[in-house]
């Protein structure tokens, strides 16, 4: 008789595992059916062992009555901005993040089509994730999301926030400045345990 239990990791905190109703006492003994031979029964377990290095586990804390962090920018001679500007870096729950707006757009996107606008996690330790709501805004244009940052995740945002052609025309700019607005909300952290 083979019987597949649910995998389970043991770990310090929890040192035993295994199955309470396997097989009734009255169909062991039963000798018909040969489990028991002789006074004897044989039991086998097949064991996998995960590396340690391979081990990986989350704590989660969840971020109660947190308060919305704003930031405004005044950027001064958006016309004359080269690839990217980047804001200072500044915190958020302890957290540093640093605003970065592609005037012409990035690489992906044909050249002069849309400008960009991504925030970008800066100096996270490793094996730390954090959940942000974020809002970013150009005046009167709004786009929010919700994203996992991490030390490797890189920035997230908006390739195409607004198209290049759409900021002078709409109001957008005034006297050459553009003004951006970015809200974060950390929601949650996990931190791996390895």
């Amino acid at each position: 008789m083979m019987i597949s239990g649910i995998p389970r990791r043991i770990h310090a905190l929890g040192t035993k595992c295994g199955i309470s109703k396997v097989i009734s006492k009255k169909t062991l003994m039963d000798p018909s059916k040969g489990y028991v031979v002789g006074d004897s029964c044989v039991f086998g377990a097949d064991v996998f062992v995960i590396k340690k290095e391979q081990l990986i586990s989350e704590c989660l804390r969840l971020v109660e009555h947190t308060t919305p962090t704003k930031r405004k920018w005044t950027i001064p001679n958006f016309s004359k901005l080269g690839d990217v500007w980047g804001s200072e870096e500044f915190s958020v729950e302890k957290y540093k993040w640093k605003v970065n707006l592609h005037p012409k757009g990035v690489v992906s996107l044909p050249k002069g089509s849309y400008m960009s606008l991504f925030l970008e996690p800066k100096g996270f330790p490793p094996h730390r994730r954090v959940k942000a709501e974020v809002l970013m805004r150009i005046v009167s244009i709004l786009n929010g999301f919700n994203h996992w940052f991490t030390a490797s995740g890189g920035e997230q945002g908006f390739p195409e926030f607004i198209k290049i052609a759409d900021m002078d025309a709409g109001g957008f700019l005034h006297r050459d400045c553009c003004f951006v607005d970015v809200e974060i909300t950390v929601q949650a952290v996990a931190k791996a345990s390895i």
